[in-house]
């Protein structure tokens, strides 16, 4: 993306917080995630901010826990979700055109 261009790692660091906090849109999401994943520190920035804010919740819970289970869950779960909202608007687009064509056929057989 053009917009990871533009970006630094300071800028992307910003964003760790939004995004363990569910706040980026898809586009901020996908630019976060691979340039996470293509700068190790970075990605070492965001294990540590997600191993501080979701260790101390599970110690204030008494919990086990493997955080670095559970930030992959999270990177998955982010992706499967755009994957998941992409599919469905290809369905929703592929639906619309099956209908313009069956009316253009029917159209079409019509004034035939």
């Amino acid at each position: 993306m053009s917009k990871s261009n533009e970006l630094t790692c300071k800028d992307y660091e910003k964003m760790i917080n939004d995004y363990m906090g569910d706040l980026l849109n898809e586009d901020e999401v996908l630019d976060f995630l691979s340039h996470i994943e293509n700068c190790p520190s970075c990605k070492e920035e965001l294990t540590i901010q997600f191993m501080v804010s979701q260790g101390l919740n599970k110690l204030e819970e008494n919990g086990t826990f493997d955080l670095n289970k559970e930030l992959s869950e999270k990177i998955n779960s982010s992706l499967k979700a755009i994957k998941v909202r992409n599919l469905v608007i290809f369905l929703s687009i592929a639906g619309f055109l099956s209908v313009i064509v069956a009316i253009a056929i029917f159209i079409f057989f019509s004034l035939s």
